[in-house]
């Protein structure tokens, strides 16, 4: 006979010793001596010389443990008028029958490794009959690699010092060369005298290759993201946290931590930017519309980023708001360009529109302060007849506009003396002076930027911009930004001087446009094309010949005309159209989406005689943006889909309890919406309550099944299920605690419960739920170990035990529900 047992008894409550429900089958047999010592954890296998005898405990289960009873075995020694069976419920043959019919894989061998025996599972996993097996290794049968040799032999010698092992993950090849990934756990056995080793191996092949598709997936769903240049967030609107994934070290330079939550990200916003980003975020909020919104973000190195930040609101049942998700691109170089181009029409305009020079140049500081900090800006002019510097235009919150001066070493006189932009920061400071190129004139500022006004190869002065506190200010990018801006100007300058300059600055302008990668389109007011440059053509397949003079309809979809229609009124009204987002056609027929930067052209009587528009093709940007949607989509379906198929696969091994997991969770969902929790812990609650007993996945299938009385070693297992169920799911990374609530589904008020023994104010809200939803179903439900107690017998249980056992608010909702709602399980 096969007699488990572990050396140190563990005795349930109610249980004294350990052996209640057992009794001798034979009065006068003698007490069966104690089992050597051994590790506490280690389970051995002996065999036994009298034969087993079977009964049903007396004792009725308790009604509020949710779990299968198991058979229970005790000695019975065989007199001389005694034979001991050999087949039936108490002979070694239903043992066997049991060996090998057990739903994971057995086997037996010595402490070499050598095959003894096997069940019908391990024939079915490896392929091999067990006479193939028995008396060779697994190295020699091919079953186990070399690689894992040195593995398989550590875990043979802690057996051979009464030490079980595992769970333990092999690669073994089946006899027909294919490969099975199982879990094994060993135990030292003792049969007939000699020691073996009892191993258990489930195959996981199945399990691994879910789990592997699961990782390829999130790995391409991270590339997804990295490919497109997004930072991507989920705000929690509840808590100000942020959780921030995508390419956020590339784009701002910062990691997740460094990134915080809300505050933090407000305190990067330009302070230019943050009112109206806050107000957008306020509005969004309430009126629960996309926010969408471009501001300056403070880089990790001290610059400002253009960032467009679009999110979107996640809106629970009853209109609340809970989280937003969003994504930001870096669109610096894309905000730069339009700001650039806009900056030298406005420019170009105020030359052509400007009743003096003097508006001209206050025109010029607004169009700067636009894409830079502009607060102390002036502009320098040289006169060489005179050899003079005048400051026509001079604004500065520490110096008074001074008088036209001599030129000298300031760094003004630097950079009309080289033709050369200067970024002055502390260390050019002192290095120039240290050279004596320059000298102190003025208050010191902490960064100083100038560029030279060029034209015809000739510096006919130097435009200005410094701050005295900042000294980040500026850096590269706002001097390549000021030197486009300081051709513009310096034509404008000119064209107010001789007529002559202002056509060579519209032949500069004519280059421009040429040469850059937006299209560029001039329409006469009739929506007719006048001007379509190289990148128009490469945009929307189009010679320049082919458009000039058609209807702007040929490149706009019908579904889009209304649209561009009211974007157009809005432009010779001059009210509004100055930028718009709509799909185009190309000529080859393909549609694509398109941003416009538009601008009225206005004659010296302030009428509108055209439209200049730069247009950029966005289209690859809109499609990153659906897959990411869309790959979100899939996420959630993925884990919803793996979710049921952990249920499915408990209740598999269980059938007596088919159903129960689903009947908790609608249960505990009803209560918990009864108690007026919120959809995102009612989703955790479901979530829970569909796989709250994955953990059974550890326990023998005998042991579930089993119709009778368990053991204590049996109960001590089942117990297991909580703990393991824990292990098993906290290596998922889910938004809400799902594994501490089904750590803790069997928990009690007064510390009774398992497996922590916890008290009332540790234990999760959503473990409470669980916890009475698990009794109620398990007591009016049927159990092969006794029938249904009914509904009536499982609500007694909860009120008689309620703020001892079970929580008070939860049973209450519970009982409200039955009593008053009429609650069905169906």
């Amino acid at each position: 006979m096969l007699r488990i047992f572990p050396r140190t008894p563990r005795h349930s409550p109610g249980k004294p010793d350990g052996r209640a429900g057992l009794r001798p089958a034979d009065a006068s047999a003698q007490p069966v001596a104690p089992p050597a010592r051994a590790p506490e954890e280690t389970v051995f296998l002996e065999t036994a010389r009298a034969a087993p005898t079977l009964e049903r405990a007396a004792a009725p289960p308790s009604p509020a443990l949710d779990e299968t009873a198991v058979l229970s075995i005790a000695p019975q020694p065989a007199g001389p008028d005694k034979a001991a069976p050999t087949n039936g419920k108490n002979g070694a043959g239903y043992l066997r029958h049991l060996f090998d019919y057990a739903p994971d894989a057995y086997y037996l061998s010595d402490l070499r490794g050598t095959f003894v025996d096997g069940n019908l599972e391990a024939e079915r996993m490896l392929g091999f009959k067990r006479e193939e097996l028995i008396g060779k290794s697994f190295l020699s049968a091919g079953i186990l690699e070399a690689a894992q040799v040195p593995k398989a032999a550590a875990l043979l010698a802690r057996n051979a010092f009464g030490k079980a092992t595992g769970p333990d993950e092999f690669a073994l090849r089946r006899k027909d060369g294919t490969p099975v990934t199982v879990e094994i756990r060993t135990f030292p056995t003792s049969i007939n005298g000699r020691t073996l080793v009892l191993g258990i191996a489930r195959d996981i092949t199945q399990r691994k290759r879910y789990e592997e598709e699961i990782s390829a997936w999130e790995k391409r769903f991270e590339l997804v993201i990295a490919a497109s240049g997004q930072v991507v967030y989920d705000y929690d609107l509840s808590t100000g946290e942020i959780a921030w994934s995508g390419s956020l070290e590339q784009v701002l330079g910062y990691t997740r931590k460094e990134m915080g939550g809300i505050e933090e990200w407000a305190g990067m916003i330009h302070p230019e930017d943050k009112a109206e980003a806050l107000r957008l975020l306020d509005i969004a909020e309430k009126l629960q519309t996309i926010y969408d919104v471009d501001y300056r973000f403070r880089h990790r190195n001290g610059g400002y980023r253009w960032l467009h930040d679009r999110g979107f609101f996640l809106v629970e049942k009853g209109g609340q708001v809970r989280r937003m998700i969003g994504m930001m691109q870096d669109i610096t170089e894309r905000k730069q360009a339009g700001l650039l181009q806009s900056a030298v029409y406005r420019i170009s305009q105020a030359a052509d529109s400007s009743a003096s020079l003097g508006d001209v140049y206050r025109s010029v500081h607004e169009t700067v302060a636009a894409v830079m900090p502009a607060g102390n800006f002036y502009i320098a002019l040289y006169d060489g007849a005179d050899d003079l510097i005048s400051f026509p235009y001079f604004v500065d919150e520490e110096d008074a506009p001074p008088a036209p001066l001599k030129p000298s070493k300031g760094l003004t006189e630097y950079v009309i003396r080289t033709g050369k932009p200067l970024l002055c920061d502390e260390t050019t400071d002192r290095e120039l002076r240290g050279r004596g190129e320059v000298e102190v004139v003025g208050a010191p500022s902490a960064i100083w930027l100038g560029v030279p006004l060029i034209m015809d190869g000739r510096t006919i002065g130097a435009m200005v911009v410094q701050h005295y506190s900042d000294p980040l200010a500026y850096g590269d990018a706002e001097r390549r930004m000021l030197e486009f801006v300081s051709s513009q100007v310096a034509r404008s300058i000119e064209r107010k001087r001789t007529e002559e300059a202002l056509r060579e600055s519209e032949q500069r302008v004519s280059h421009h446009v040429e040469h850059t990668p937006l299209a560029v389109i001039e329409w006469d007011t009739e929506f007719r094309v006048v001007q379509w440059n190289p990148a128009a053509e490469k945009i929307f397949g189009y010679p320049a010949d082919e458009v000039r003079g058609r209807h702007a309809s040929f490149i706009v979809p019908e579904a889009y005309r209304e649209h561009v229609d009211r974007v157009w009124s809005g432009l010779m009204s001059r009210r509004g159209g100055d930028r718009s987002t709509n799909e185009n056609v190309t000529k080859d027929g393909r549609t694509i989406f398109c941003e416009w930067y538009n601008t009225p052209l206005i004659d010296g009587c302030g009428r509108v005689v055209g439209v200049a528009s730069l247009a950029q093709d966005v289209t690859e940007r809109k499609r990153a943006e659906e897959a990411l949607r869309k790959g979100l989509d899939k996420l959630r379906t993925t884990l919803k889909a793996s979710i049921d198929s952990l249920a499915s696969a408990i209740e598999m091994r269980d059938p007596y309890t088919a159903g129960h997991q689903e009947r908790v969770t609608r249960l505990a969902r009803a209560i918990g919406e009864e108690m007026g929790l919120d959809e995102e812990r009612l989703e955790a609650i479901e979530i829970a309550g569909v796989i709250h007993d994955i953990g059974k996945l550890y326990v023998p299938a005998e042991i579930l099944s089993k119709p009778t009385k368990l053991t204590d070693i049996e109960y001590a297992l089942i117990k297991m299920h909580a703990q393991a169920g824990f292990t098993i799911l906290s290596k998922i990374d889910f938004p809400w605690p799902i594994a501490d609530i089904v750590h803790q589904h069997h928990e009690y008020l007064n510390g009774s419960g398992y497996p922590q023994g916890l008290h009332g104010k540790d234990i999760l809200l959503e473990s409470k739920i669980l916890c009475v939803a698990d009794v109620v179903e398990a007591m009016s439900s049927h159990r092969p170990y006794r029938p249904a107690l009914g509904i009536q017998a499982a609500l007694d249980e909860i009120s008689q035990k309620r703020g001892i056992l079970y929580d008070r608010e939860v049973v209450d909702a519970c009982l409200k529900l039955f009593r008053d709602k009429k609650f069905k399980f169906e």
